[in-house]
């Protein structure tokens, strides 16, 4: 039995890892694009099996196009319904798979939008006048 070899690989093994997953991913968007359903499915189940093993996180813009249930591929018009609620402030995406909802939240963007216009009154209000 060969013996280990000391020093460890494991940040660059997380680094090939994580590029992995963003290939992946890409591949079950074009996947999803032409048609090919459980192909998109595959790549997902791959990439998360590939981030399980290295323990790298799926970046969130990848996993907001997982489904949380059923690990499906969500493609807009395609496995998924997408809405917007203004009223609660969220993304509704409507696995048609399994038929769950998954709400994601935009108040970050709402607070934004007040700061920026709360900034320029400030900036008006607050101005020195010429004298």
């Amino acid at each position: 039995m060969p013996r280990r070899v000391k020093g460890s690989k494991k940040g660059e093994e997380q680094e090939i890892a994580s590029e992995r997953i963003k290939i992946l991913f890409d591949l079950a968007e074009k996947a999803a694009i032409s048609k090919k359903i459980p192909l998109a499915d595959r790549y997902v189940k791959q990439a998360r099996s590939i981030g399980m093993r290295y323990t790298v996180r799926i970046p969130k813009e990848y996993r907001s196009r997982i489904c949380k249930y059923c690990y499906a591929y969500l493609f807009p018009g395609i496995t998924s319904r997408t809405r917007i609620n203004s009223n609660k402030h969220r993304v509704e995406v409507e696995c048609l798979r399994c038929k769950r909802a998954i709400f994601f939240p935009y108040i970050r963007e709402i607070k934004a939008k007040r700061r920026k216009k709360f900034s320029k009154v400030a900036t008006l209000f607050f101005q020195k006048e010429p004298e």
